[in-house]
């Protein structure tokens, strides 16, 4: 059956009123399947129905109980849905994502994907970049770990909020190379704080995603020793 745009997310006056209040009904998904199935969605993202505000503030909302180091929370969460912006963060994206996908094997499977969301950045309609007090440690493995491990989980609990609810992003980070041009065109004060990523938020196309295909867990679970 050809996939098409789940019934519990719907176009009604009714629902839109509770979308614009962040209030969008779930999908039902148990913990696991949520864990499961929670894609880098690049070719499924619809860009004809807008995000309300208060969506992406939800998922914020949950995104920040994610655990911190020292639980200091230093994170800030930019969001560009203005077009004339978006397009400019999309153009900056995709130059940085060039510089890459050049190198990628032409049979790669991930490709056509990159190259679509490479196509099509500019016109989603949230592109969120999530940000941390501080520049990364130049000091021990130990401080680095501490200081990612206090803006990516919430970063990955924040798509799973959007998961939940019907939309889906793409955990991206390719703009890094050009971190400082971003965070001039975005007023972010770059020698105080840093870029994680840049997730494009979007209503998915159909609901339904499969888990991905992984090593057996038996090829890398040690116990006890290596």
């Amino acid at each position: 059956m050809k996939e098409g745009r789940d019934e519990t997310v719907n176009d009604s006056h009714e629902q839109a009123g509770h979308e614009s209040a962040g209030e969008v009904p779930l999908l039902g998904l148990s913990a696991d399947e949520l864990l499961m199935t929670t894609r880098t969605v690049r070719r499924r993202l619809d860009l004809t129905r807008p995000v309300p505000r208060a969506v992406i503030r939800r998922a914020v909302e949950i995104a920040v109980q994610a655990p911190t180091g020292g639980n200091r929370a230093g994170w800030r969460w930019i969001v560009v849905d203005d077009p004339a912006l978006r397009a400019e963060v999309g153009r900056v994206w995709s130059e940085c994502a060039e510089g890459y996908l050049r190198h990628v094997p032409a049979d790669d499977r991930m490709l056509p994907g990159a190259r679509h969301l490479q196509r099509i950045i500019g016109s989603v309609p949230a592109l969120v970049i999530p940000v941390i007090e501080g520049r990364p440690p130049e000091r021990d493995l130990s401080w680095t770990a501490s200081f990612w491990g206090s803006i990516l989980p919430a970063m990955w609990s924040f798509m799973l909020a959007l998961r939940a609810r019907g939309l889906g992003g793409a955990w991206t980070q390719v703009h890094l190379r050009r971190e400082q041009e971003m965070a001039e065109l975005l007023g972010i004060p770059h020698g105080e704080v840093t870029q994680a990523g840049l997730v494009p938020v979007a209503w998915t196309v159909g609901t339904t995603f499969k888990p991905a295909r992984r090593e057996p867990v038996e090829e890398i679970l040690h116990w006890n020793e290596w």
